[in-house]
């Protein structure tokens, strides 16, 4: 097996997906006493969470911005303390209810969304686990660089959708002006990514909840991107903050 870890992200206490792969990881353990979008954690869910898991807390890190940046402050604890992790060859992300599914086998549960190869579960079994195993993985990377969920067309939930701002503005708001605010910066400072930039704005596809596994020198190359772009965000939080 190769050597990998993926980051499990949770900001409250679920079933846990746990081996020597998977590394569960709490999301802005500096804040858990402050309300999130699910409420407050209590003293023992908290220290419960402390027991068996990581935080995004220790060493150089940004756990006090989750509000803001959700599971990314996991993603900027894996990059600035990358030892902590084992120093993996592969770094990955998933969510405490969202996996890839390695498995080929044949999946019959509801879509999420249309067309999306995204598959509602009702709960973490024994059987979803052998579809999530990692000793599934192995054999992925060695024909792939890396995995990210599947490319998502997004008018298969909005035809009128022309492109991806079309979409945050429908779920953010703002108007567009954070979106621009982003695209312009990255602009201005990876002039490399202009045709990558024009495509993603002409076409309303991503790549659905931010999973993925990385050779860590795309993860490095990855975070050392993303960090300068999220940090212009943040310097415009005035925009989201109020809303």
């Amino acid at each position: 097996m190769k050597n990998v870890k993926i980051l499990v992200a949770y900001h409250k206490y679920d079933d846990i997906v746990k081996s020597s792969v998977y590394q569960p990881i709490q999301l802005g353990r500096d804040v858990a006493n402050t309300k999130s979008k699910d409420g407050k954690l209590g003293l023992e869910e908290q220290k419960h969470l402390m027991e068996v898991m990581l935080g995004d807390n220790t060493g150089d890190n940004i756990s006090y911005e989750n509000r803001c940046l959700n599971e990314m402050t996991a993603v900027y604890w894996a990059w600035k303390n990358y030892s902590e992790l084992g120093s993996p060859d592969y770094i990955g992300l998933v969510h405490y209810r969202r996996h890839f599914i390695f498995s080929d086998a044949s999946i019959s549960n509801r879509e999420w969304l249309t067309d999306s190869k995204a598959y509602v579960f009702d709960y973490i079994s024994p059987e979803y686990r052998k579809l999530i195993s990692e000793d599934l993985l192995s054999n992925i990377l060695d024909n792939y660089d890396g995995v990210t969920s599947y490319l998502y067309d997004l008018r298969n939930l909005n035809p009128s959708y022309l492109s991806c701002r079309d979409r945050f503005i429908e779920m953010v708001g703002l108007e567009g002006k954070l979106f621009d605010i982003v695209i312009q910066f990255i602009l201005r400072n990876y002039p490399d990514f202009y045709e990558d930039v024009r495509k993603f704005q002409q076409e309303p596809k991503n790549y659905l909840c931010n999973m993925f596994v990385l050779k860590k020198e795309d993860f490095f190359e990855y975070c050392a991107f993303i960090f300068p772009v999220l940090n212009e965000l943040l310097k415009n939080r005035e925009l989201f903050e109020n809303k």
